[in-house]
């Protein structure tokens, strides 16, 4: 059964998806996967080495969702971005995977300097900027719900691209579990751990 009959079954007949829904996995390497009406249609994983990296392929996000088709490459500013089937403006939401430091992990912690968070502050802002919507997750349910036997069954699964496979879990989650029909988040101006919509003040 591939993904959008699946979602339709579990969502119901009458369950209209969101128009665009980008899904991100932030980090040093970062997973990018664009879901438009329910169905994925493009996978890409980008080097995000440093938060001006992360800020300069994410900046027109408002713009386009979609990425110029390079794999691993970040192509200069004006090529980066193209329209899915002409333009498709901004996307309904953006969804990322957020960060936390667990109690086990302190030690390991210490005297870190965090390049996920900081890529997601970045994000943050760029969401700000253009009013762009926010749904965070953390990893755990996502992962644990679209296990790479359900990706295999969905036609989604991604061989050797990890983040790009985390990036698509958030979004299939998202619309499965996450996404409420008659709601109308504006825009974001910060999120948390908890799965919420954000417009600036927690929903």
């Amino acid at each position: 059964m591939d993904f959008p009959t699946f979602l339709q079954r579990a969502r119901g007949q009458n369950f209209v998806p969101p128009r665009i829904v980008v899904a991100l996995d932030p980090g040093e390497t970062t997973g990018y996967a664009l879901f438009v009406a329910g169905r994925l249609q493009a996978v890409r994983q980008l080097k995000t080495k440093t938060v001006h990296a992360f800020t300069e392929t994410f900046h027109s996000l408002g713009h386009f969702a979609t990425l110029s088709p390079h794999e691993g490459q970040r192509p200069v500013a004006s090529q980066r971005w193209k329209p899915f089937k002409q333009q498709c403006g901004k996307p309904s939401v953006v969804v990322y995977e957020d960060y936390r430091i667990y109690s086990w992990k302190t030690d390991h912690h210490a005297w870190a300097s965090l390049h996920t968070p900081q890529c997601i502050g970045a994000l943050k802002a760029i969401a700000t900027i253009n009013q762009l919507s926010l749904y965070t997750n953390l990893a755990q349910q996502p992962k644990g719900f679209c296990t790479d036997e359900k990706l295999e069954e969905w036609g989604y699964y991604k061989p050797n691209m990890r983040h790009a496979r985390d990036a698509i879990r958030h979004g299939c989650y998202y619309l499965l579990h996450n996404f409420k029909p008659d709601s109308n988040p504006t825009f974001a101006a910060h999120g948390s751990g908890d799965p919420k919509h954000y417009n600036g003040n927690p929903a």
